[in-house]
């Protein structure tokens, strides 16, 4: 009678089971994604979004400069726009990058009446971010909540917005 004796085989690491179990569900996810056959237009709901910048409430613009943009973003069926007007300066007064705004929101709700146009407030919250970096903005004190929506209120006012956006 011979005897075997029993062979040890080597067992594949785990961790690189684990990792080349993680590349095949990446490479299914993002670069082997099955296609659809939709158009883009499928996916839109007509109320598309733009951000645009401060140049827009800080210059003054021609009639046919605001047409312009009014029927390329009728065109491309975007509903809602985020106009940036200004944000919270360290020694806590807003930065007066606005001058048009009324002009500008007024010319444009006569051309897209439908049109939502929002302020875009920057306000660089006091928190420790990824980097280490941290703003100056602290929403814990009264005072500076109140010159917040002190000046917000005025800014849909007086600039004719339908609203605003906050963003750190």
């Amino acid at each position: 009678m011979r005897c075997f004796r029993k062979r040890r085989l080597k067992s594949f690491p785990i961790w690189i089971t684990v990792a080349l179990l993680s590349l095949v569900a990446l490479g299914r996810g993002c670069i082997f994604r099955p296609a659809t056959d939709f158009a883009g237009a499928h996916f839109n709901r007509g109320a598309n979004a733009a951000w645009l910048g401060v140049e827009w409430v800080k210059e003054p613009h021609g009639n046919d400069e605001i047409a312009a943009l009014a029927n390329d973003l009728k065109r491309r069926e975007i509903g809602y726009i985020f106009v940036f007007a200004s944000y919270l300066r360290a020694d806590g007064q807003f930065n007066p990058t606005y001058s048009h705004a009324a002009e500008f929101t007024s010319a444009l709700k006569r051309i897209q009446p439908g049109l939502n146009i929002q302020a875009w407030i920057g306000l660089p919250l006091n928190h420790p971010q990824l980097l280490g970096g941290s703003g100056y903005v602290d929403l814990r004190d009264a005072t500076t909540r109140w010159r917040i929506v002190g000046f917000c209120a005025d800014l849909i006012r007086q600039g004719g917005f339908d609203g605003v956006h906050l963003s750190k």
